[in-house]
């Protein structure tokens, strides 16, 4: 099996799974999430306005 292969298939999300991402609008970092509830509080966070990057600090 080649070393492709592999590395697609380590990659392969399963279906169901959930990925979350909030991107930054001033410097573009992806904050991921595929875990529920790591999902949730960011989607809280979000909705009261306090999810900010922590790199450049922006409210997302």
């Amino acid at each position: 099996m080649s070393k492709r292969r592999r590395t697609a298939r380590r990659r392969h999300i399963m279906p169901g799974n959930k990925t979350v991402e909030f991107v930054c609008p001033k410097c573009g970092f992806k904050l991921t999430s595929n875990r529920p509830e790591e999902i949730r509080q960011l989607k809280a966070l979000k909705a009261r306005g306090v999810l900010r990057c922590p790199f450049c600090n922006t409210k997302f």
